[in-house]
């Protein structure tokens, strides 16, 4: 999988406050993205460096709520 990008996916233990880019050393945080699984009602959050644009998982799953449903006016 390379959503969008043809590096690697790296991985990143989390510990502690994660901001810094093990790649490049970028200290200002990350962008975060999402691979769904529809079918399972599941996803995993992906961090994105706004520097590099290196691509890290980081454990991070996800459970998708229903559609929001329309509010009656």
């Amino acid at each position: 999988m390379k959503m969008g990008s043809s590096k690697e996916i790296g991985k990143i233990e989390p510990q502690g406050e994660i901001y810094k880019c093990p790649s490049c050393g970028y200290q200002d945080g990350f962008h975060v993205s999402f691979q769904l699984n529809r079918k399972a009602s599941t996803g995993e959050v992906y961090l994105i460096c706004p520097g590099c644009h290196s691509r890290f998982r980081i454990g991070w799953k996800i459970s998708i709520s229903p559609g929001i449903e329309k509010e009656e006016a």
